[in-house]
């Protein structure tokens, strides 16, 4: 009762209460908590075929990691699915050197199967030739390449505590 009296004698409103996100630091360890809205709010989620045509370069993408990701020349590279407008659409989403090592550091790894959303904050939309997919699949010209860090959340990752998890991993 004392709660409800406080707020009404009161002349400013009720604070609204913002959730907090930990943000993974560059040794994968939490450094601290900051204060920020939820990168992965269904409003911020794009199409990729939109990111393709359109340059979209803010909000999110979800993707299904579809064959085992390979590293190689210093750049891991995820071959992603998703379903739009009931098609398959098939896109590579490419991590350099600094994502590499903040991904490891966090004890992050890709698997066939693993659901995730990615942020698209400062990320790199490359062109790119891609042979003609049969009529299940269309394969989109394109990689999106993160260089400096990367914000992603796993929906699903078979036996992992990940799932639900914001993982906001940058260099600095």
């Amino acid at each position: 009762m004392k709660r409800a009296r406080r707020r009404i004698d009161s002349e400013e409103p009720p604070k609204k209460k913002q959730k907090t996100y930990s943000r993974a630091g560059s040794n994968g360890k939490d450094a601290g908590q900051r204060t920020t809205d939820n990168p992965f709010r269904e409003a911020l989620r794009r199409s990729v075929t939109d990111v393709c045509d359109q340059g979209i370069k803010e909000g999110f993408i979800k993707l299904i990691v579809a064959l085992k990701p390979v590293e190689h020349s210093g750049t891991l590279r995820v071959v992603g699915d998703v379903i739009e407008n009931g098609d398959l659409v098939r896109f590579e989403v490419a991590f350099l050197k600094t994502c590499i090592r903040l991904l490891a550091e966090a004890s992050v790894g890709f698997d066939m199967n693993d659901e995730v959303l990615i942020s698209l904050k400062d990320v790199h939309l490359e062109p790119k030739e891609v042979a003609r997919g049969g009529k299940s699949v269309k394969f989109l010209p394109m990689t999106l390449t993160f260089s400096k860090g990367v914000c992603l959340k796993f929906v699903y990752k078979k036996g992992s505590s990940l799932p639900g998890k914001l993982l906001d991993l940058w260099a600095g």
